[in-house]
């Protein structure tokens, strides 16, 4: 990020001779550099976090779908002629 830091007072630099050291290109090519490796990490980053998120879920429905099929015990209708305790 430096070469991008000099490009903004230097495009080119004069290094020996004929050589000229091409700050303009080398700034170019180190931001979109930074571009994709920052789209990289956030698609890296994306990928873990909804894995964990479906885990979490699949889980989750797992275990509610484990627990509506439980029978439950069927409980004895209250008698008629027997009064209600309070």
């Amino acid at each position: 990020m430096v070469a991008v830091i000099l490009d903004h007072r230097w495009k080119e630099w004069p290094v020996y001779g004929n050589f000229i050291f091409p700050v303009h290109w080398i700034a170019y090519a180190a931001i979109w550099f930074v571009v994709c490796v920052s789209l990289i990490s956030a698609v890296d980053y994306f990928a873990a976090f909804w894995s964990k998120i479906d885990r979490q879920v699949s889980k989750r429905r797992r275990r509610a779908f484990i627990l509506s099929r439980r029978r439950r015990k069927p409980q004895p209708a209250p008698d008629a002629d027997v009064a209600p305790t309070a």
